[in-house]
């Protein structure tokens, strides 16, 4: 599942590390896209999309508490998820 979600963003899982695939030499526009598209069975598909979903609100949680004040509250989230 990561490498699903990692190719939806440009990066490749290759032993354990992230690297980028694009060429600084080339521009991103007329690079070849590798990837490939994975066919997941609707249920597994609508859960990859709820846990990003969830991610997506925790970071977004993280990034707003300190500007309140709330640094526990972002060490919490951090920690423990958005809920």
């Amino acid at each position: 599942m990561a490498l699903v979600a990692a190719a939806a963003y440009g990066y490749v899982l290759l032993a354990g590390t992230q690297t980028h695939q694009h060429d600084a030499t080339t521009p991103a526009a007329l690079q070849m896209d590798s990837r490939q598209l994975v066919k997941l069975p609707e249920p597994m598909r609508l859960h990859t999309i709820t846990s990003m979903r969830d991610h997506l609100l925790a970071l977004q949680k993280v990034d707003v508490a300190p500007s309140r004040n709330e640094f526990d509250k972002a060490a919490s989230v951090a920690e423990h998820g958005w809920a």
